[in-house]
């Protein structure tokens, strides 16, 4: 996929899919060193997985009891995440970021930034074979409710490999900016 642009304005699954069919993949490929960086002002958690099933399960073999239940939140998958690259979030300060960080604040291989000073209004969540980035706050709503413009990359192709590189240029330079570290 070189890129692909979603338009949520239904409020539907559409972005949650995209989202964890991405992460599927890191959680099936492996180990890398290269970091992902989250970063959203806004964050809370969510359901990412539907696991009614079961069909998760396998995904989540460090955390096994997340893949035992019948929805799997966005905290836990990137909980079972940091056990195969480490992971960068950068937020602002509020009740629902705060209480997100403070999910994960002793997981493995997580760092996580407050910015106080709100410089950059920068979205996306990126890894070192796809780019998700938009309007979108990584929150309930923006995945469930609110109209959301989403464009995602994919590093196999010229154009999407670029993006990432050029991305992680930008992510590196915010996460080097923004001073206050949690846990």
């Amino acid at each position: 996929m070189p890129s692909r642009d979603i338009h949520s304005r239904d409020g539907g699954k559409k972005v949650r899919d995209l989202l964890t069919s991405f992460i599927s993949t890191i959680l099936i490929g492996g180990r890398s060193d290269r970091y992902i960086y989250l970063i959203s002002p806004w964050i809370s958690d969510f359901i990412l997985f539907d696991n009614e099933f079961g069909q998760y399960r396998e995904l989540f073999k460090n955390q096994s009891v997340y893949g035992e239940n019948p929805h799997i939140l966005f905290s836990q998958t990137l909980t079972e995440l940091s056990f195969y690259t480490p992971i960068r979030i950068v937020t602002w300060p509020g009740e629902r970021s705060d209480a997100f960080a403070d999910k994960l604040k002793y997981a493995n291989n997580i760092e996580i930034k407050i910015e106080r000073v709100q410089r950059d209004h920068q979205k996306g969540l990126l890894a070192e074979n796809f780019y998700f980035e938009g309007s979108m706050n990584f929150t309930y709503s923006g995945i469930y409710l609110n109209s959301e413009k989403v464009i995602c990359s994919s590093k196999y192709y010229p154009d999407g490999h670029k993006k990432i590189l050029e991305a992680f240029l930008e992510f590196e330079r915010i996460w080097n900016n923004v001073n206050e570290i949690i846990g």
